[in-house]
């Protein structure tokens, strides 16, 4: 619970979906410089995913290489995040989240010079990966719940549509400059720039100005802690059916964009500048379905959400057998909208359907199953990449999705329990 000098108060219409509403949250001063620095940061992180996969195909030439070193980043993220949600519900979000900044700050700059002294090699990106996916284990555990300290319950959901806008804007900024720098200056541009937009993030959130959080009066019992979250989660239904919706789609359908450097190249034929645009496209999808997510009315966000869950993997489908430059881009802009509508709708309604004193241990087990799973899918779609080839990988993790969902609305194991979640709003 927040409570004191600083309590939020809600300006979202709720039930009426109108621009007002879709950027109500934008009101509070707080949310408006997480935005705008994150939008700078995600810009810059989106640069350096680019320029590292480019980097790493073009050291290598192996797709599955791409698949391993996602699968990397998974090892701290299965064993830091359980834990990480323990701390996050027991001391102040913000000194994590800003210590993680530091952190993933000081690799980006090593990872420039390494660069741009021509001395880098693969042992040294697959270190600074393991640094940046532990630091990031750590902080999203922390940023979920974070939204609420920052605007409340009443707006969390507009807030989580809000933030997911604002990170695919940065998805759709991020790879197209990016792809650009690569061909003109190098990969250390795009690194470099990662280095000052994560500066740009500490500064906004060394501005917050935030109130006391009385979870800080709480000792933590680190095992005590852990067992009681496995718990709560295990025994409610609707928690752990949207976790589970999460760690299929992490595995199977979301590891396509690990392999867009071999659609690029070796399917559509084009270059780094052609790989820009198809990352680009994504993060066009992404802002499409994040600001639609932002603004649909109570009532409706989860049947919206099955929705969204099955365009997702039918659209990527349709995408793995496309050979023509305009109509891959237009399906992967119909791709993720489809990914990232699913996903905002589904962090919103899992975090409302968590009581506020597990909110930091809900948080750490999406990170887990929606982040840290998508790495180990990676690994799996590179190697299946390798063997076969990209589409029929694609196509192959796109069709057990499908299927998946199909079981989910026959069986109905947690649809009951989504529209109860959506009345937890204030």
């Amino acid at each position: 619970m927040i409570k004191g000098q600083g309590q939020v108060t809600s300006t979202c219409i709720p039930f009426r979906p109108s621009w007002s509403q879709t950027l109500c949250a934008l009101k509070n001063r707080n949310f408006k410089l997480y935005w705008f620095g994150q939008l700078a940061s995600m810009s810059g992180t989106w640069m350096q995913i680019v320029a590292m996969n480019w980097l790493v195909y073009r050291m290598t030439n192996s797709p599955f290489m791409l698949g391993l070193l996602n699968f990397i980043a998974l090892l701290p993220v299965g064993l830091i995040s359980p834990v990480a949600g323990v701390i996050s519900d027991r001391v102040p979000r913000r000194s994590l989240i800003l210590v993680t900044q530091i952190i993933l700050t000081l690799q980006a700059l090593v990872l420039t010079l390494l660069t741009w002294t021509d001395v880098v090699q693969l042992w040294h990106i697959m270190l600074l990966i393991l640094v940046a996916g532990t630091a990031n284990a750590i902080e999203q555990s922390s940023r979920f719940a974070f939204l609420i300290d920052i605007v409340g319950r009443k707006d969390f959901s507009n807030a989580v549509g809000l933030n997911a806008s604002g990170v695919h804007i940065a998805r759709c900024m991020g790879p197209a400059v990016g792809g650009l720098l690569i061909g003109w200056i190098g990969e250390e541009s795009c690194f470099f720039l990662n280095f000052l937009t994560y500066l740009a993030f500490v500064l906004a959130i060394l501005l917050m100005q935030l109130p006391y959080r009385d979870t800080l009066k709480k000792p933590i019992r680190l095992k005590k802690d852990l067992l009681e979250g496995l718990s709560y989660i295990w025994n409610h239904q609707t928690i752990k059916g949207l976790l589970l919706m999460f760690a299929v789609a992490a595995i199977f359908s979301r590891p396509f964009v690990v392999l867009m450097p071999v659609f690029a190249r070796d399917v559509l034929l084009t270059d780094s500048g052609g790989y820009g645009l198809l990352m680009g496209a994504i993060g066009a999808g992404a802002v499409c379905g994040a600001l639609l997510g932002a603004s649909i009315k109570q009532g409706y966000r989860w049947k919206w959400l099955l929705g969204a869950a099955f365009a997702f993997p039918m659209f990527l489908l349709l995408f793995t057998c496309s050979r023509w430059m305009p109509l891959s881009l237009g399906l992967l802009v119909m791709v993720s909208a489809g990914d990232f509508l699913q996903n905002i709708l589904a962090i919103s309604l899992l975090q409302l359907a968590a009581s506020d004193e597990f909110q930091g241990r809900v948080a750490s087990f999406l990170s887990l199953f929606r982040d840290g799973l998508r790495r180990l899918g990676g690994i799996q779609a590179g190697a299946a990449a390798q063997y076969w080839s990209a589409p029929i990988a694609v196509a192959g993790g796109a069709l057990v999705s499908l299927g998946w969902m199909f079981i989910v609305v026959w069986r109905k194991p947690f649809i009951k329990g989504l529209p109860q979640a959506e009345t937890r709003m204030s």
